[in-house]
């Protein structure tokens, strides 16, 4: 061991010799680890301090003999004593920078690594295998201290040319490695700097059988470079060394190639040239491909920032335009982003319509570095103004100093105009444009919030809720397009009313509200509704129709009670109902009562729903007297509510609200089906002695303007096997004027044997002309005629009138309220023979009902004996 180490010594002594200091140092620059392979005696020893490093791994013990060698264990320096024989042996005469590939094993420690090899020869006629290690691989015992052994660069050129023995040679190659260096870094065209490359080369081997070409990795000549120096050897046979054009990543490039008809052997310094050649080449190709990368790049860029239909931007911080694209300008209307930079100097002032918009802008950008959707009104070049959408980010240099801002900028005019047109939808009617509920309810809010303000001088505010009267027959009669008409003309006539402070709004229908902001108290909002009422009174000229309407208004004036804007509403909403029952065409001021009686309504209505579940409803029977026997013609079957808490209800009570909220269609059905019950009964009771018998039914009309009325009711006559021509179904004389029921139905009644009574006669006025188009069997002449028969003025007169227009058309008469004595006389004096009030009975319960039937029958039965 120890003379082997000994030798070892001695052989790197002796090439330490050979190289000066210089040259040994610029070995140590190479960041790959280089050995050198002694030829003569087949040793290896360091090349530089990476190659001295790998052998300091931990599972190998180390004895350093000296400063510039060390000793490999045995059984690692005989397998690489014999694998670096073989190799020299065998490669000695055409070992010009080739790749092989080298594996150490020693116990545990594997070591894999690409290596470059290349002869060395000096002046001393000493020859050697220098192995540069191009990559390292080994297992997880290895060290990572060759993790950054893998890239030579820079020095490693130099390094290379010091191992060349020619001092000129080297100046030359270095002269021309500066001069081509040049080329590369001031970005010259490729070919002239690997034409460069090549003369250079050329320069090197001076030989005139030599032909050097660079090729691609696909074969083909890089941009058609080539040596200019023909082989003086044609027609012999030539041979060819490669080596690869690698990029730094160790890409392959392409091959630099030189061809050779001469037999002679190639020097090591050629072989260093072709190395020195093949880097200083992937150097300045990778480059060109570098910039040609960027040139693309930015070509891309560019486009795009030319091209692209949303403006991008570039602003210093004081608000100078550094940059646009076309897109800009032409979204702020300019003809060029050139005429754009040129005259906006001041961003703040010149383009936003409010200069504070671009302080706010900037100060986003000072916090948070970047802003998305900032949206702003800025001027075009010609003063309109539009909406735009900016995202920016600010660009700091490494102090965070801000340099500059950059950005895109978007139209957004039509999406904001969009969005206004649907809030203003969302806040106002379609067919008036007046404010809808939703905004009305806001000034309300408004007004609320401002009471007390204006209490303090004396001022207050009010609102008004307007119904028109007889709207829906006129859209129902002339259709709705007539009916949007006069809605549209009461708006205007009622803006044109109003001082300019005032709000009014519609909520849909024929129902408008107004808001009156600033009042000195409740007179003042009785002026304004009487004025209001006034106008509606005047008719309305809608094409070739005049048109007439009234409105019934509630009035609320706002106090401290009212904290929200749906309690005002509620309220004038309750007190205009209150106008309509009271007449119609006229105001109402609320009074809290009205809450009061609004509440018991709803409950009453609650009570109703569960009432028809319940079953809590019957039937009450007044009898109908013939006056001139007194006998029993019949009843008029009434409805009665048996409340648990209050006891039998009025009809006149709880059908309007039953009409209101739909259930007059389950109470209806009630109604006739427990009435045709009871009247099959007293059929059978009767026997043949009813032939003069009635019961009399009320009708609603909404139960008239049912689809399947008629034939769910001849349904129920089926059932209950009644004699049709004893049920007689009253219905009210306004029924004659609804629009929507026709005389059809009438006529279908009338079809099923059923009798028809007009009931509460001489109220509808207009009736009378048109009392004989319909099958009516009865009239009732109303009870209010007959209060004034005391006065024998006018009620005789009409009393009168109905008993001629009866006789005339065939139908019966029966007069309704009789109370007292001469009522009887007077009405049998005029020719009216049969009664029904309270003078005979009040409605009777159905025992009490039973009475009267068997009196009659035996009655009848006394008369045929």
């Amino acid at each position: 061991m120890l003379q082997i180490s000994q030798e070892r010594q001695n052989n790197a002594n002796s090439w330490r010799d050979i190289w000066t200091q210089s040259e040994l140092n610029a070995l140590n620059f190479v960041r790959s680890p280089l050995w050198i392979v002694d030829m003569e005696i087949q040793q290896i020893c360091w090349g530089n301090d990476t190659a001295l490093k790998l052998w300091n791994v931990p599972c190998v013990s180390i004895l350093k003999d000296c400063n510039f060698a060390s000793q490999i264990p045995t059984s690692l320096h005989s397998k690489f004593r014999g694998k670096a024989q073989d190799k020299a042996q065998k490669w000695k005469q055409s070992i010009k920078n080739k790749i092989i590939n080298w594996t150490f094993e020693d116990r545990e420690t594997s070591i894999s690594w690409r290596c470059c090899c290349s002869d060395i020869r000096t002046t001393l006629a000493k020859q050697a295998i220098l192995v540069e290690g191009i990559s390292l691989v080994s297992n997880n015992n290895a060290p990572e201290l060759f993790a950054h052994a893998t890239d030579a660069t820079d020095a490693k050129i130099p390094a290379i040319s010091k191992l060349m023995a020619d001092r000129a040679s080297i100046i030359k190659l270095l002269s021309s490695q500066k001069q081509i260096l040049e080329v590369i870094s001031s970005d010259r065209d490729l070919e002239e700097t690997l034409s460069l490359l090549l003369q250079a080369i050329e320069d090197q081997l001076d030989d005139s059988n030599l032909a050097i070409a660079l090729l691609d990795k696909k074969g083909k000549p890089i941009l058609e470079v080539k040596s200019y120096r023909k082989s003086q050897g044609k027609g012999k046979k030539r041979k060819s060394r490669s080596t690869p054009i690698l990029s730094s990543q160790q890409a392959i490039l392409g091959l630099l190639i030189v061809e050779d008809s001469s037999t002679r052997v190639s020097t090591p310094e050629e072989g260093q040239l072709m190395h020195f050649a093949s880097h200083i080449a992937g150097i300045a190709i990778e480059r060109k491909q570098t910039g040609e990368d960027l040139e693309l790049a930015e070509t891309k860029y560019r486009s795009i920032f030319e091209n692209s239909p949303i403006g991008i931007f570039q602003t210093s911080p004081d608000g100078h335009y550094l940059n646009a694209n076309s897109a800009l300008a032409q979204i702020y209307g300019y003809d060029s982003p050139k005429d754009l930079i040129a005259a906006l100097t001041d961003v703040a002032h010149q383009l936003y319509v409010d200069p504070q918009r671009r302080s706010q802008f900037t100060h986003l950008l000072q916090e948070n570095d970047i802003i998305a959707n900032f949206e702003s009104q800025v001027y075009r070049q010609d003063g309109t103004p539009i909406w735009i959408s900016e995202n920016t980010r600010a660009v700091r240099n490494k102090k965070g100093d801000i340099l500059y801002y950059e950005g895109t900028v978007q139209d957004i005019t039509a999406r904001r105009y969009a969005e206004e047109q649907l809030r203003y939808r969302a806040l106002h009617d379609d067919l008036t444009q007046l404010p809808n509920r939703s905004c009305f309810l806001k000034h309300i809010e408004e007004a609320i919030s401002l009471r007390g303000d204006r209490a303090n001088i004396g001022l207050t505010y009010a609102v008004l809720f307007i119904d028109l009267d007889r709207f829906k027959a006129i859209n129902d009669s002339l259709g709705h397009w007539m009916g949007d008409e006069l809605l549209k003309s009461v708006a205007k006539r009622l803006q044109d009313s109003l001082a300019s402070h005032h709000i009014i709004a519609r909520f849909g229908g024929d129902e408008f509200a107004v808001l009156l902001q600033t009042i000195s108290g409740v007179n003042e909002a009785i002026e304004i509704a009487e004025t209001l009422l006034e106008k509606l009174d005047t008719p309305f000229q809608i094409k070739t129709y005049e048109l007439f309407t009234r409105g019934s208004i509630g009035i609320v004036v706002g106090n401290s009670h009212y904290t929200h804007p749906e309690n005002l509403l509620r309220d004038a909403d309750i007190t205009m109902y209150r106008a309509k029952l009271r007449g119609k065409g006229r105001y109402e001021v609320f009074d809290p009562q009205m809450q009061i009686q609004t509440l018991a309504k709803l409950q009453l209505e609650n009570n109703l729903r569960h009432g028809l579940k319940r079953e809590e409803f019957c039937l009450y029977y007044q009898p109908i007297i013939c006056l001139s026997t007194g006998k029993l013609r019949g009843f008029e079957a009434l409805v009665r509510w048996n409340h648990p808490q209050r006891g039998l209800v009025s009809p006149n009570e709880f059908i309007p609200l039953a009409e209101e909220n739909g259930e007059i269609e389950r109470l209806g059905w009630f109604i006739l089906k427990t009435a045709c019950h009871q009247l099959r009964q007293w059929q059978a009771e009767m026997g043949s002695d009813r032939q003069d018998f009635q019961l009399n039914v009320n009708l609603s009309p909404l139960q008239l303007r049912q689809v399947n009325f008629v034939r769910k009711l001849e349904q129920i006559c089926l059932e209950t096997q009644i004699d049709k021509s004893q049920l007689k179904l009253e219905i009210t004389e306004s029924c004659l004027l609804e629009a929507d029921i026709s005389r059809d139905r009438f006529q279908q009644l009338k079809a099923l044997g059923l009798g028809l009574c007009i009931d509460d006669f001489g109220t509808g006025y207009s009736s009378l002309s048109r009392l004989h188009e319909f099958p009516i069997d009865t009239i009732k002449i109303d009870r209010s005629f007959l209060k004034g028969l005391q006065e024998k003025t006018h009620p005789i007169a009409i009393i009168k009138t109905i008993i001629i227009l009866a006789g005339g058309l065939g139908m019966d008469l029966v007069a309704e309220g009789v109370e007292t004595l001469s009522q009887i006389e007077t009405l049998k004096s005029l020719g009216c023979n049969v009664a029904q009030g309270y003078f005979f009975s009040p409605p009777l319960a159905i025992a009490d009902a039973n009475q009267w039937v068997r009196q009659r029958i035996n009655d009848d039965q006394s008369n045929s004996i």
